[in-house]
């Protein structure tokens, strides 16, 4: 069973209740938006080529956002992969080089920037960028053009879902 299958089915059962609060910005996102929205970048995904295991290198902050894209990551069967924000350049070159990712979200001009000074990042193929434009990322808002339905196979037990790389304390 592939946990979207879940996502679902809450859609279905309660398609307004509240999925994910951001207390933040106090946005809130229903299941039945949470579905459709993951179903419509799992399609954007998809259409860029992403093939199951996949990394998906994620330099977002935690958001209503951030649990579309992971639902989305899980829906593929792709790999979710964190770095720890205080890595520097090399510990974050390390990390890519031990899961390397065919794509790369980022929030805002300034994890861009930090991008393109790393060697290993600029070889990531697929790169979107939620806010903001920076040469050679793709606006992530496109997905908002793609299907919301999509078809989930069902994951093996060996799939990887997400893996996180923290620097620990010098």
């Amino acid at each position: 069973m592939n946990a979207s299958e879940v996502l679902k089915e809450l859609a279905v059962k309660m398609p307004n209740k509240t999925a994910v609060i951001d207390t933040k910005t106090s946005s809130r996102i229903s299941f039945d938006y949470l579905e459709k929205n993951s179903s419509k970048i799992a399609n954007m995904f998809k259409e860029a080529g992403l093939q199951e295991g996949d990394g998906v290198l994620i330099f977002t902050p935690v958001s209503v956002e951030l649990y579309s894209i992971l639902a989305a990551i899980f829906k593929m069967k792709l790999t979710a992969v964190f770095i720890d924000s205080y890595a520097d350049s090399k510990y974050i070159k390390d990390c890519c080089g031990i899961y390397p990712s065919k794509a790369f979200i980022i929030s805002g001009k300034k994890a861009g920037i930090l991008s393109y000074m790393n060697s290993e990042i600029r070889k990531i193929p697929n790169k979107y960028i939620i806010n903001g434009k920076m040469p050679g990322f793709k606006r992530f808002s496109e997905y908002e053009d793609y299907s919301s339905d999509f078809f989930c196979m069902d994951t093996v037990s060996d799939t990887k879902a997400l893996i996180t790389f923290t620097a620990g304390n010098a």
